[in-house]
């Protein structure tokens, strides 16, 4: 590959950290030149490099129509995030640009959600905040704890973080039941050894229900009024995806009324929540900043991933993970 070319990384400093920059010059692949711009980067600049790349990768800075309108030697916009639901992706068709989601994330993402769903099964941030205000609280809310093992675990989308969600949930010894648009292959099923259901199935039966689709106008407040409904009063809901899946009213009405015993959000709607919002008052329910992703560890792989598809592209190849209809 004798030709060099432009990849313009725009991102926004609230999230990527120097280090993140630091790792995308180590990891940039040989036949590309890398340039890092804020997302408030003066007007001029961001448009006179924007006219001139080849790739754009980007973080939370997305282009303005001006900026969509000189993207005309871009042959593929990478997204270094899996959501996409904020993006202008009429504008990208309309200039014919694939976009790439990206799904570096995954592993941080099932890690994190593991994390909630047994901190909600021990109290964790209960005997610890008791623990330290000098409370010895002991064996005393043993009958509110449970184990994962042995307990029905409903996922909501069988996607990449799905898939990393249930093969951790198997080595506890829990039962994984799924639903999905796109049911597994039966070869994909007995390999994570997973269930399909129907969603009501899922709602009526599952122990511990996980989110792990994406916000699209179809799953946008998908869990509410009904599906509460069909919970078990025992149920526990987590949920790292996005916030606007679950009608967060009525989630605040059954967990302030006991009619599901606990929750752990990393996502809300809208974020940040408001200091006022009822939900952070209650004490059925653990808040994570939207940070489920957020490792140094998963930027890395986030780059790997975007690299490989910069250079299959530059090769002569399809990308991989294209999200805007027409190019998939």
């Amino acid at each position: 590959m004798n030709e060099v070319y432009e990849i313009v990384f725009c991102f926004s400093p609230v999230y990527v950290t120097k280090e993140v920059i630091e790792l995308a010059h180590r990891e940039l692949p040989e036949g590309f030149r890398l340039a890092t711009i804020e997302k408030q980067t003066p007007a001029a600049e961001k448009l006179a490099l924007y006219s001139r790349a080849d790739f754009l990768m980007l973080f939370s800075a997305d282009p303005t129509p001006d900026e969509f309108a000189v993207l005309n030697k871009v042959k593929l916009i990478q997204l270094l995030s899996a959501g996409y639901n904020k993006f202008d992706m009429a504008s990208a068709n309309r200039m014919m640009i694939p976009v790439a989601n990206n799904h570096g994330n995954s592993i941080a993402v099932a890690e994190s959600t593991i994390l909630l769903m047994l901190a909600l099964l021990k109290k964790l941030p209960v005997h610890h905040e008791t623990t330290r205000r000098g409370q010895w609280l002991e064996h005393r809310l043993m009958p509110q704890l449970g184990e994962l093992a042995g307990r029905t675990v409903g996922l909501i989308g069988m996607g990449h973080v799905g898939r990393e969600v249930a093969s951790r949930v198997g080595s506890f010894e829990a039962s994984v039941i799924y639903y999905d648009i796109r049911r597994l292959s039966e070869e994909d099923e007995r390999a994570l050894c997973v269930r399909y259901v129907s969603l009501d199935e899922l709602f009526a039966t599952a122990d511990i229900i996980s989110i792990h689709t994406a916000l699209t106008l179809q799953t946008r407040g998908l869990i509410g009024r009904k599906e509460f409904d069909l919970m078990k009063k025992t149920a526990l809901l987590v949920n790292t995806s996005r916030g606007e899946i679950v009608n967060q009213h009525e989630l605040y009405l059954r967990l302030s009324e006991r009619k599901i015993a606990g929750a752990a959000l990393d996502v809300f709607d809208p974020e940040p929540p408001s200091p006022n919002d009822p939900l952070l008052l209650l004490d059925n329910i653990i808040l994570t900043p939207h940070m489920a992703g957020a490792t140094l560890d998963t930027w890395a792989r986030r780059l790997r991933i975007s690299y490989k598809n910069f250079q299959r592209v530059a090769n002569g190849q399809e990308a991989q993970f294209i999200v805007n209809p027409g190019f998939q």
